[in-house]
Parts: structure tokens; C-alpha cells; sequence
């Protein structure tokens, strides 16, 4: 029983990996790249949002 747990997660890892290489031989490189700085620009995009119109009308703060 042990063994086939284990070559079912055998099995599952592979199909993990091989989806892994596929969808980075499928993706062009500068689509890849930028997505891969996503969270080096956490700030700007976090900035962004609090400085939105819904975070003020949350607030209460008119926007006369």
C-alpha cells in the first residue's frame, strides 16, 4: 500500500512539473519577467489603492 501512495505521488509530481515547463515554454520571456517583479512593486500598487476614491469615501472624506 505504501508503495502505491507513493508512486501516486510520484505521478502527481511529475504532471506538476512537466505543467511547469510547459506553460514556461508556451509563455513569451518579457511575459514571464514582468510578472516575476509583480511583488518587487507591492508598494506602488499598495500606495495606489489607499490613495483610491473608495478607501476616502470609506474614510469620510468628501471629495468637494
Amino acid at each position: 500500500m505504501t508503495w502505491f501512495i507513493f508512486a501516486g505521488d510520484m505521478l502527481v509530481m511529475l504532471f506538476m512539473v512537466g505543467l511547469v515547463i510547459w506553460v514556461f515554454m508556451v509563455t513569451p520571456d518579457d511575459e514571464i519577467d514582468a510578472s516575476a517583479e509583480i511583488p518587487l512593486h507591492d508598494e506602488e500598487y499598495e500606495s495606489d489603492l489607499l490613495s483610491g476614491p473608495a478607501l476616502k469615501e470609506e474614510a469620510g472624506v468628501s471629495h468637494g
